[in-house]
């Protein structure tokens, strides 16, 4: 699925929400999920790709592969709580989105906190 089909798909997707909205409150929430569903299923490809180019890059490069994992992984926190905090707020519960970003940003500090040591062991030789 190229680029203009995704935007196309979330036109409908929220198109259709915001006509039940007015119909059924109720059943714009769930369209919207499905929408966000079949628009994280089309970008899987491009995230193959990326993650593909990432992991050639760090071998080239001679990266360790445990920054590599951090960083992958901090993306996918990062994607999975927006994805999370959106549906929240299109739900009505925008200190439920506050309170889930703010989850997500934990996750990703627990993430990165070998890579500090890291950094900071290195320091520590330089000096």
């Amino acid at each position: 699925m190229n680029i203009i089909s995704i935007c196309a798909l979330a036109i409908f997707a929220a198109s259709a929400a915001a006509a039940l909205r007015n119909y059924s409150g109720s059943l714009s929430v769930p369209i919207t999920i499905v929408g966000l569903v079949l628009l994280s299923a089309a970008a899987l490809p491009f995230a193959r790709s990326a993650v593909d180019s990432i992991n050639a890059f760090s071998e080239t490069a001679q990266i360790k592969k445990q920054y590599i994992e951090a960083l992958l992984k901090s993306v996918g926190i990062c994607l999975i709580s927006q994805f999370s905090a959106d549906t929240c707020r299109e739900a009505g519960a925008q200190s439920l989105a506050g309170q889930v970003e703010v989850c997500g940003k934990l996750a990703i500090l627990l993430t990165a906190i070998p890579l500090y040591k890291d950094l900071l062991s290195m320091v520590g030789e330089l000096l």
